[in-house]
């Protein structure tokens, strides 16, 4: 049986930031499949975002719904997420794994 992760919110919002980076300016129906990411979740965080000002809307083309990019100070949030969880990844590398003795006791 394969037991599913069920990502945290700062998996989410990091996610999103990501994709954006990468692929931006992007329409909001791509973003939601590439996170693979509800419409009602995905409108929530987003709005967060915007409020704290890390993405904006832009509109590109002559379509009613705009497309999102990083602001400067997302993109700068976006590299400093990256360096730290970086940082992490190294930390947890460097930590000897215990291995599980089991007892011959049985």
């Amino acid at each position: 049986m394969v037991k599913l992760h069920r990502r945290s919110l700062f998996e989410i919002y990091y996610e999103l930031l990501s994709v954006i980076n990468e692929h931006g300016p992007i329409k909001p129906t791509k973003l939601m499949y590439a996170v693979n990411v509800s419409w009602s979740p995905l409108h929530q965080c987003l709005k967060s975002l915007e409020e704290i000002g890390l993405v904006e809307w832009v509109n590109l083309t002559t379509s009613k719904r705009g497309e999102l990019i990083l602001t400067q100070k997302g993109g700068e949030a976006y590299k400093g997420i990256t360096n730290y969880v970086s940082l992490l990844i190294q930390a947890r590398d460097k930590i000897p794994i215990k291995e599980n003795k089991k007892s011959s006791d049985s």
